[in-house]
């Protein structure tokens, strides 16, 4: 976790300062040991937002006040 963490941090830093494809500085890093498939898949927003409509389902029926 921690090597991955250094890794990526890296290369988020390389693409903030160099205004390059975070994707594209992964998919060449040596260090990196997925392969492109699963590396596009890290970065597809599906994977991130297919919960979404639950989250906002609780959150109407909470009561917050």
């Amino acid at each position: 976790r921690e090597t991955a963490y250094r890794i990526v941090q890296r290369n988020a830093m390389a693409a903030w300062d160099e205004d390059r494809d975070l994707q594209g500085l992964l998919a060449a890093d040596p260090e990196v040991p997925l392969d492109p498939d699963r590396l596009a898949r890290c970065f597809e927003p599906a994977a991130y937002t297919r919960a979404a409509a639950v989250v906002f389902e609780r959150l109407e029926a909470a009561d917050l006040g």
